[in-house]
């Protein structure tokens, strides 16, 4: 009789394998961006990013890896603390809801005005994802941020974040385990 012995290379502790789904959460899905699509590793750090918002957890992940066609030490760069006595406060709520113009489907019918055939096509106001943020854009001091971008730090434990700066600038905050920096949307000059 043969024991099972399983791979230690592939063995992940629960905590890990936990954090790792939440990070992931922040990685991108756009094809044109594989090299973010997993979290990795670096200087002692396990970095997420989907271009518009990034999160650093503290440590090394079991299961997450080095990447180097991913940002490296300029991700690194990003996270400056704020000047000690900083003003900081919890995220305001946003709200996941089905998308009225496609019914959660990310996909709606359209008429060709030319030829009268119906087709589908991705949804635009929800990009095709089928659910829509409520609101979908948030005033946080001077900067506006997206909706779908503070929704995502909604599960991260005790997030604060940074309100000082002015409205072109990334928003730093932190969260019990690690810190982050998301990007306000850009509203004229």
């Amino acid at each position: 009789m043969f024991e099972v012995v399983e791979n230690p290379c592939e063995v992940f502790t629960e905590r890990d394998m936990m954090r790792k789904a939440e990070l992931q959460r922040f990685c991108s899905t756009d094809a044109g961006r594989q090299s973010i699509h997993e979290p990795w590793l670096v200087g002692g750090k396990t970095l997420a990013t989907n271009g518009r918002i990034i999160v650093a957890a503290d440590g090394e992940l079991d299961g997450v890896s080095a990447n180097p066609d991913a940002p490296s030490k300029a991700a690194l760069d990003l996270f400056v603390e704020p000047p000690a006595g900083s003003t900081f406060m919890g995220i305001p709520g946003v709200n996941e809801d089905e998308c009225d113009d496609c019914d959660g489907s990310g996909v709606v019918e359209c008429l060709c005005p030319e030829c009268s055939n119906v087709y589908e096509r991705k949804c635009k106001t929800c990009s095709g994802m089928g659910y829509a943020y409520t609101p979908d854009k948030v005033q946080i001091g001077e900067r506006t941020f997206s909706g779908y971008n503070i929704y995502k730090m909604r599960d991260l434990e005790d997030v604060q974040i940074h309100i000082e700066g002015d409205r072109h600038s990334a928003c730093y905050f932190t969260f019990t385990g690690g810190c982050g920096v998301v990007m306000p949307i850009r509203q004229g000059p």
